[in-house]
C-alpha cells in the first residue's frame, strides 16, 4: 500500500506529458495512410495511452516505459531528408542487405 501511495505522489508531483484526443487522432490517421511507420521509430513500435478524461488527453509511454510527448511519438527517421532522385516522391530508404554499402539508399545508392 505504501508503495502505491509513493507512485502516486511521484505521477501528481511529475505527471506525464499530454497529447490531445485530436494529436492522436492525426497519428493513427497516419498511421493507418502509411505516411508514419514504427520502422522509422522502433522506440514506439508498442505506445501505451492512457485516458485523462477529465482534461481530454492521453498520457503516453513508449515501449520501455518512458513518457513521451507528441513531438516524439510523431518522429520518422530520415523525415528531414529530402526526396529521392532514383524514386520521385519517395525519401531515400536504407539498403538493409547492404549491397551497395552502409548507410546508403536503397534505390540511389546514396549516402544517407
Amino acid at each position: 500500500m505504501d508503495e502505491l501511495i509513493v507512485a502516486l505522489d511521484e505521477l501528481i508531483k511529475s505527471p506525464p506529458p499530454l497529447v490531445t484526443f485530436e494529436q492522436v487522432r492525426e497519428w493513427l490517421a497516419d498511421v493507418e495512410a502509411g505516411r508514419w511507420s514504427w520502422v522509422r521509430n522502433t522506440r514506439c513500435k508498442y505506445v501505451d495511452m492512457k485516458f485523462d478524461t477529465r482534461r481530454g488527453a492521453y498520457a503516453l509511454r513508449d515501449r520501455d516505459g518512458h513518457p513521451i510527448t507528441h513531438e516524439q511519438l510523431r518522429w520518422q527517421y530520415g523525415r528531414e531528408q529530402e526526396q529521392c532522385p532514383a524514386h520521385p516522391g519517395h525519401r531515400c530508404q536504407v539498403d538493409t542487405s547492404m549491397e551497395s554499402g552502409p548507410n546508403n539508399c536503397f534505390h540511389c545508392e546514396g549516402k544517407m
